[in-house]
């Protein structure tokens, strides 16, 4: 199967499109960590493996991941599964 790569900056919402965010700033994810990502990616199947590689902007860190589906909707979906791994984390929130 083919890989793509996820930057960290691609769903970071402290990021500017500029910066290499890609997903809107309203569902992009603040405090990120790789490992966030990672574990995300596991969640959806998508085999995830980190590498440190620095971004030409010199964002640190990536992760390849199955290409299953256009980028645009695997960084939605990760966006998507981070925040449902934070509140299940999160005992106060309902």
């Amino acid at each position: 199967m083919k890989r793509m790569v996820i930057w960290k900056s691609n769903l970071e919402a402290n990021k500017t499109r500029k910066e290499g965010r890609k997903i809107s700033r309203g569902i992009a994810i603040k405090d990120l960590k790789l490992k966030d990502i990672s574990k995300a990616a596991h969640e959806l199947k998508l085999n995830p493996q980190m590498e440190n590689k620095k971004h030409p902007r010199g964002v640190d860190g990536r992760i390849l991941v199955d290409k299953k589906y256009p980028k645009i909707k695997t960084l939605k979906l990760i966006a998507d599964e981070i925040r449902k791994i934070r509140k299940e984390r999160s005992p106060d929130s309902h």
